[in-house]
């Protein structure tokens, strides 16, 4: 009988649902995978976006771990996948057999969007069963997995991986090799780069001579450098294909030349059009001349607009920190269903447009809160809202001056004392949220030494970062660490948190500093909204215990950004003194008049004026008018938020 093995990572392998019992199979699971069970949870395993679980609802699971990822029922998971790559494997035919299930709870109807992978060979997962499919393996290695797409199920989850060794015939082996042949020969006509062309030639060349070999020992590089070849060639042909449809995209639009811009736009597609038959450009040059080609697109459609132009109003509050910044709006004008685009444009200079740079990600709580990422700490932009419609008429609001902050220098260690789950999470957990606080917060020199207490029920930290993190799961999570980091900045634990001067006493005592109500009132919309707390918990977004953690990034940022405005009131998050704010927003080319506070220069009724042809000052006294009329006494303020 044939010998079986298994594998993936190759292109052009069968997949195939085995619903026929397979002879001679050698079960060869225990020598190529590693932890196919997740009893040590992602050990060894790719992870994106699931999570482990020992609960007994997915009957198929072996042992006490099987992984997920679920979410409300009617709802569709995101898509995620975990993989593992297969390295020292015999080139041969093998079978990958794995539990899984794709379902929507209470509901009978089959699901799509998740699959049992092998390379490129994978198998649809519906209901909770063992999932099959046989592949050939001819590069000595294969990655193996499980992963979904648009699933349309709320709940997916796999266990118990196996692998089967099934055939290590040569005629197998080479007919696996000769689809990837006709594979690769098929892209020869294609336009494409000139070295990628004369690569993907030369390695065909080189599988067709391996064809004729009598083994299989040399297939491998042999192979591989045929899989490269073929990938770079689709790539390439991808990126002309790509601009060509930029330009003919671009041409349908320009039409007869006659409208506005038309030039410009004109000037720019036969640029486009010189680097489509220029088979020596590089694939940077490819994707700049389609990106560019988009952004005068769209300058040449919105020069050209048809119908009403929104009115939109950029709302006066937002939130900032040192990379990211939100803000609000109202659109009127036109019906919702005209809108093709609503978000915010931003720039380093005034008046942005969304030929700068968009957004039109929002967060939904109380209304649209826009979120714009990717920001330079320490910088000033102008923001504000816009819209789009269908017949490209843009309305703006007007523009307002964001500076972020420096960005957080937080950092943290942990001694790794839990079990290796535990150990995960906790990293996982700290990781996370010392990454929203350095760009949501200004906080510098904080270190969080952070512990496994075995004895802990949840968790704990003190003033300055010490912390303790128990073996309760719910509390291994972002939101635990952000509570108590919101200890080690001085919640209860500082003095001013109790003192009464900057929390009322009481129970649920309000929050009387400006800063962090004025960020709850903007991320609520709500202008009466006030922090509280007793000497304990803040509320709101102060996620006091895991029943307050959904795991939701609204919930995560509105903790960041509050924290930020706790210590700009005057709470401090390193011992001595409160975060440093910019609570003098200047502009440039304002005239500001500097009034003295010295009683023996005249106090409020004297000027700081400079010496005409001198580099000295002076106080002088005079009236308001008087001032106004002399530029002596007029000052230009200007400020570089990254000297501060």
């Amino acid at each position: 009988m044939k010998n079986r093995f298994f594998h993936l990572l190759m292109i052009g392998t069968l997949a195939c649902w085995s619903p026929q019992p397979i002879f001679a199979q050698t079960d060869v699971t225990e020598t190529y995978l590693k932890n196919p069970s997740f009893e040590n949870q992602f050990t060894d395993w790719e992870n994106s976006g699931m999570q482990s679980q020992t609960n007994t609802s997915f009957q198929l699971k072996e042992g006490n771990t099987y992984v997920e990822r679920w979410t409300g029922q009617g709802g569709q998971v995101a898509d995620c996948h975990v993989s593992q790559t297969l390295t020292t494997l015999k080139n041969g035919v093998y079978k990958l057999t794995a539990a899984a299930q794709n379902i929507q709870q209470n509901s009978p109807a089959t699901q799509s969007g998740a699959y049992v992978f092998a390379g490129n060979a994978q198998v649809a997962v519906g209901a909770a069963n063992d999932y099959s499919l046989e592949f050939t393996v001819i590069e000595g290695q294969a990655t193996i997995g499980f992963k979904t797409e648009n699933a349309t199920g709320n709940w997916v989850a796999c266990d118990n991986f196996r692998l089967y060794a099934l055939n290590n015939d040569l005629a197998e082996i080479q007919e696996e090799l000769q689809r990837r042949i006709e594979k690769g020969q098929a892209l020869v006509s294609e336009k494409m780069q000139k070295d990628v062309l004369k690569e993907l030639n030369a390695a065909l060349e080189a599988a067709r001579q391996e064809l004729n070999s009598t083994t299989d020992d040399n297939m491998a590089p042999v192979a591989i450098r045929l899989r490269q070849a073929t990938e770079a060639a689709q790539t390439s042909i991808h990126a002309y294909q790509e601009l060509q449809a930029a330009i003919d995209k671009s041409l349908e639009a320009y039409g007869d030349g006659t409208l506005n811009g038309a030039a410009e736009f004109h000037a720019v597609i036969q640029e486009a059009q010189a680097l489509a038959e220029n088979l020596d450009a590089n694939a940077e040059d490819l994707a700049t001349a389609v990106e560019k080609l988009g952004t005068a697109l769209l300058a040449f459609r919105i020069a050209n607009p048809t119908g009403d132009t929104p009115a939109v109003v950029t709302d006066t509050r937002y939130a900032r920190g040192s990379t990211m910044a939100f803000g609000r709006s109202t659109i009127t004008g036109v019906p919702e269903t005209e809108l093709v685009e609503h978000g915010f444009c931003w720039s380093t200079e005034p008046e942005p447009t969304i030929l700068d740079n968009r957004t039109t990600e929002y967060i939904e709580n109380n209304g649209h809160i826009y979120v714009l990422r990717n920001l330079t700490p320490s910088t000033i932009y102008y923001i504000r809202a816009y819209a789009l419609t269908k017949g490209y008429a843009v309305g703006y609001g007007d523009a307002i001056k964001v500076i972020t902050i420096p960005k957080g220098t937080i950092t943290w260690s942990y001694n790794n004392g839990g079990d290796a789950k535990s150990n995960a999470r906790i990293n996982a957990a700290v990781g996370s949220a010392v990454e929203y606080w350095n760009n949501l917060t200004s906080i510098q020199g904080l270190h969080l030494s952070v512990n496994f207490g075995s004895g802990t029920p949840t968790a704990d930290c003190s003033y300055g970062g010490w912390m303790r993190v128990g073996p309760n799961a719910s509390y291994q999570r972002t939101g635990t660490i952000m509570h108590e980091m919101g200890h080690a900045i001085g919640v209860r634990q500082h003095a001013i948190w109790r003192d009464g001067n900057m929390r009322a006493n009481g129970n649920r005592g309000d929050w009387l500093g400006d800063r962090a109500n004025e960020v709850l009132r903007f991320w609520n919309n709500n202008p009466s909204a006030v922090m509280t707390g007793d000497n304990t918990h803040m509320w709101p977004y102060g996620i006091n215990g895991a029943h307050e953690d959904t795991g939701s990034e609204a919930l995560y940022i509105a903790n960041g950004l509050i924290t930020q405005g706790l210590g700009e009131d005057g709470l401090p998050p390193t011992g001595g003194f409160s975060t440093p704010a910019y609570v003098f927003e200047q502009e440039d080319n304002v005239k500001y008049y500097l009034k003295n506070e010295d009683e023996d220069a005249g106090l409020y009724s004297s000027y700081l004026v400079a010496n005409p042809n001198t580099t000295t000052v002076k106080c002088e006294e005079m009236t308001a008018a008087e001032a106004e009329a002399d530029d002596n006494a007029a000052w230009y303020i200007t400020f570089d938020p990254m000297l501060s």
